[in-house]
């Protein structure tokens, strides 16, 4: 059985499911309640975080906190998400509130997690900057994967907000792979 247009799913790199067809009315109903969400989060939150981020003593460890907070809102970021990623955008954050009360019970091993992630990032960074000197077009694929490292971030230091699909180091090691 068929299903009406407004129902069509679209599923992309086997990754994210979304509707194709939507109503003006429940598209700015989705765009009302993302803000929503945004700041809810950032109105209960921001005090919070300020007082966790003073805390850490490890200079390193806060860099790369500023760093993946700024990478994710940074100037332009609206125009540059996926309308995919806009409802996991309140995830992220909360995914960094959470990795910062988690810290101090063990910094070592947030340490280590960090590392893993911070090479994903400077191999996509890296294979990103050569495409972009060279003119040529970022990939789908390649811009997807900028994203799995968030939800690697999700799965590292907050497991307890799930991610739509399994990411590990290992596996986004692997996708990698496939986009070289």
């Amino acid at each position: 059985m068929t299903k009406p247009r407004t129902e069509r799913y679209l599923t992309l790199s086997g990754i994210h499911d979304f509707v194709l067809f939507k109503t003006a009315e429940e598209i700015e109903q989705e765009i009302a309640n993302i803000k929503n969400a945004l700041f809810d989060f950032d109105t209960e939150n921001a005090e919070e975080f300020c007082s966790q981020i003073s805390q850490i003593e490890d200079k390193k460890q806060l860099l790369a906190l500023k760093k993946a907070l700024q990478t994710l809102l940074a100037a332009g970021f609206a125009t540059r998400t996926p309308w995919a990623q806009w409802p996991r955008l309140p995830i992220y954050l909360k995914a960094m509130t959470l990795r910062l009360e988690k810290y101090s019970g063990n910094p070592a091993r947030d340490t280590a997690r960090e590392a893993d992630i911070q090479e994903l990032e400077q191999m996509w960074q890296e294979k990103t900057d050569g495409l972009v000197k060279q003119g040529q077009p970022v990939s789908d694929d390649l811009a997807a994967f900028k994203w799995m490292i968030e939800e690697l971030r999700v799965s590292l230091f907050a497991q307890e907000l799930k991610t739509p699909y399994p990411v590990l180091v290992k596996r986004l090691l692997k996708v990698w792979e496939g986009l070289n």
